[in-house]
């Protein structure tokens, strides 16, 4: 079977990506050819993807991380859009502009699935949407009024929502409107103890002798991180 995975922001290492990557390379290996599009792969994952066969990596040559990449969400997703091979019979998405490109390929029989991360706290947290700064509040409102209803109408047309958590496929369901039971939650199954970049982590501590402190998708304003350091500051000897 051929399929056509759609995930912009490759450009960076993170937990996603490397959920991505990983997705890619198994799905290699199961027999299927694989056709990776984004916006620019970072060679860490170019290097991981290297040798195989199967896998085709296509980028358009934008990295998805700054306001202006955004605001030109609907042309660079018309792009990603004619970057997707015909003969692919699956089509896996994830962020808004990569569900918005799905959504503008001819159906043809495909099967459309799109995979939902943490739904943006914006959406749904009153408590963190008075904290962001104040450009980052007339950012998001731009996106909102640009994009916000062609992004949701683009994801409901999928044939298939999945997401990695019972909280994240609630807090999504709240955020976009989606009906919670059409919501399939797939555990990602990645040990973060063992993610590849040289020595691993149980080898560093065992070398420093120190506890380490994971912070779940960085020390985002919204993810009031003071108080994680608060607790941090009653501990000893500790790597975060």
């Amino acid at each position: 079977m051929r399929m056509t995975i759609i995930y912009p922001r490759l450009h960076t290492i993170g937990g996603s990506s490397k959920l991505i990557v990983e997705a890619t390379i198994e799905l290699a290996s199961r027999g299927h050819v694989i056709q990776l599009i984004c916006g620019k792969c970072h060679p860490y994952w170019h290097k991981k993807l290297r040798g195989n066969m199967d896998i085709f990596v296509g980028e358009l040559g934008v990295r998805f991380d700054n306001p202006i990449s955004w605001l030109m969400s609907l042309e660079l997703s018309r792009k990603l859009s004619m970057m997707i091979d015909a003969s692919s019979q699956v089509i896996i998405a994830s962020g808004f502009p990569a569900w918005i490109a799905s959504s503008m390929t001819p159906r043809d029989g495909k099967i459309i699935v799109s995979y939902l991360q943490d739904a943006p706290p914006v959406l749904h947290d009153r408590d963190a949407w008075d904290k962001l700064p104040m450009y980052l509040r007339i950012f998001y409102r731009s996106m909102s009024r640009l994009y916000g209803e062609v992004d949701r109408e683009a994801l409901i047309s999928s044939d298939l929502i999945i997401t990695n958590s019972l909280l994240s496929a609630k807090l999504n369901s709240r955020a976009y409107g989606i009906e919670h039971n059409r919501i399939k939650v797939v555990y990602p199954g990645i040990d973060i103890k063992t993610f590849d970049r040289g020595m691993s982590t149980s080898n560093k501590l065992q070398k420093r002798k120190r506890d380490i402190i994971f912070l779940p998708n960085g020390a985002s304003p919204w993810r009031r991180p003071e108080i994680v350091l608060k607790a941090i500051q009653s501990l000893k000897n500790v790597l975060a």
